[in-house]
């Protein structure tokens, strides 16, 4: 094989390696693209959720519980997966004294957010218990 023949192939497996390589390149971006896109989709998710408990938390504070429950309602309406609602009507109906009502509310909470649980097991206790505030 004569000299130029064998530049000519060296280019051309350099060539393939390049392209190998500008694809892995691509693949990388898109997988990082992916991950900041799910990371913020979740952290946007998070967020609507914590604005829900923004409003709900000062119509708890002020004893507003019909407005409360409304909220809560209009919220499960179209995210029935917010554990925040559930946790403010078990929260209405504990301070009202329907125990047994706020049972199921307290448990979906305790359900969709495991963590939790040291803020709502007290209430749940007392309500299984029969305990009124």
């Amino acid at each position: 094989m004569d000299t130029n023949s064998q530049v000519l192939l060296e280019l051309s497996i350099q060539r393939d390696l390049l392209q190998q390589l500008v694809w892995l390149g691509w693949v990388i971006a898109i997988a990082a693209v992916a991950r900041v896109v799910i990371a913020a989709l979740s952290t946007w998710n998070q967020r609507r959720r914590e604005g829900f408990a923004f409003i709900a938390a000062p119509a708890y504070m002020e004893r507003r519980f019909d407005q409360l429950t409304q909220m809560c309602h209009e919220r499960l309406a179209t995210q029935p997966s917010d554990p925040y609602p559930h946790f403010y009507l078990g929260l209405v109906l504990f301070e009202q004294g329907q125990l047994q009502e706020s049972v199921p509310h307290f448990e979906r909470a305790l359900n969709l957010s495991p963590a939790w649980g040291p803020q709502i097991q007290p209430y749940l206790q007392r309500a299984r218990d029969g305990n009124a505030p």
